[in-house]
């Protein structure tokens, strides 16, 4: 008789709640999805939902907390294994594996701020996220510019603000028309960023 386990940990039952709902959150919307579609998408009851969260905004706050925290994990790693050009150029080339549930996508992560902006209560948690999210972004860039030994025109703080609005103008294009955003479009577009950069730090040297 086999005594191997079955039933699946807390962990992989939370993991496949945060999986599905980000299928049919990206395909309903989350005021329109509902937890029957949700539990059905993770091959799970409502029981196995309401033992992990309390409500669809709980899960969604969870959501965007690991996907921050496995994607900020995911692009440091590859940072310390490549150079800064070839990182860049890989952000959305699809041949580095992404751990990021809203990079596969489209469209995911704008619909979850937009719930959460509209809600009162979980609106300083955003703005934490927020700020969390650009802090993770800035030491990527950071280590990019120590790297060169030059320093961003600008500074940092605003070529942190450029990315990442450019990163969200994107997604939000690639959800309303995906035939207006090309694979490898956001990559070449920061190479493009890199490449200013240098020359800048370049002249100034002269």
């Amino acid at each position: 008789m086999s005594t191997g386990r079955t039933r699946p940990t807390r962990e992989e039952t939370r993991r496949r709640l945060l999986e599905g709902a980000a299928v049919v959150f990206a395909a309903e919307g989350v005021g329109g999805a509902s937890i029957e579609e949700i539990c059905a998408a993770s091959g799970l009851s409502r029981g196995a939902f309401y033992s992990n969260y309390e409500n669809k905004d709980q899960l969604v706050r969870d959501l965007m907390e690991v996907d921050q925290a496995e994607n900020a994990a995911d692009l440091e790693q590859h940072l310390s294994e490549v150079d800064p050009l070839t990182f860049i150029l890989s952000m959305d080339n699809g041949e580095r594996a992404r751990s990021s549930i809203t990079a596969r996508n489209p469209g995911l992560g704008i619909e979850l701020f937009l719930h959460l902006s509209r809600t009162p209560e979980h609106r300083s948690w955003l703005v934490q996220h927020q700020r969390e999210t650009s802090e993770v972004t800035k030491r990527m860039v950071q280590r990019m510019a120590d790297d060169l030994g030059i320093e961003i025109p600008g500074g940092v703080d605003d070529a942190v603000s450029l990315i990442l609005g450019f990163d969200l103008g994107l997604s939000f294009r690639s959800m309303i028309d995906p035939e207006s955003v090309r694979q490898g479009q956001y990559g070449e577009t920061l190479a493009t960023l890199y490449d200013l950069w240098t020359r800048s730090a370049t002249k100034k040297a002269d």
